[in-house]
């Protein structure tokens, strides 16, 4: 039995390591297969001979990369202070994208004040009534638009998880403006009833 080792990118959860093993396991030869998220090296047992490129090939068509494995080869250390480090130095798309949030921020909350106090506050208990809605549509606006830079600017080459956290942000800000619009009407039935 023969060995083929792969350093494959993009690799981050449990859920990657099954959607790479079933993948890989659709070839023909192919024996046994050892991989593991944490280290991003995939142990490929083979018998008899096996296309190195149709494997490459298989890998990259469920959106990772690969690379024959040389032995060089050290995880990358992923903390969130790496994270904020790197955000300062190399990581451009990233410290662009909190500038640009943080400056669309205080540009709609600007907006929202003129509205307020050119239009909107001669209007009895406007911002009692609706102020929750005009704060949360702000903070949402910022939060997907953010989501949404991720995916115009890595395209599909960001990582599952990455994926994952830009849908569960979108869907969250969604339901929760759900949640605020109910509980404002839950709040204002109640005090009508009393």
């Amino acid at each position: 039995m023969k060995t083929l080792k792969l350093r494959i990118v993009g690799m981050h959860c449990e859920s990657c390591e099954k959607l790479l093993k079933k993948a890989l396991s659709k070839l023909e030869h192919i024996k046994d297969i050892d991989l593991r998220y944490n280290n991003e090296i995939a142990t490929i047992h083979y018998n008899p001979e096996i296309n190195v490129n149709d494997v490459i090939n298989i890998i990259r068509q469920v959106g990772y990369d690969a690379t024959v494995f040389s032995g060089d080869y050290k995880p990358e250390d992923i903390s969130f202070k790496k994270y904020l480090k790197d955000l300062g130095s190399k990581n451009r798309m990233e410290r662009e994208m909190v500038y640009v949030a943080f400056g669309t921020f205080l540009v709609l909350a600007i907006l929202e004040l003129f509205a307020y106090y050119g239009f909107f506050r001669t209007i009895p208990d406007f911002f009692v009534k609706y102020g929750y809605y005009l704060i949360f549509l702000l903070i949402s606006i910022v939060i997907c638009g953010a989501s949404l830079w991720h995916i115009k600017a890595y395209g599909d080459s960001f990582s599952c998880m990455s994926g994952m956290m830009i849908g569960m942000t979108i869907g969250m800000i969604s339901g929760f403006l759900t949640i605020i619009y109910n509980l404002k009407n839950y709040l204002i039935i109640s005090k009508l009833i009393k």
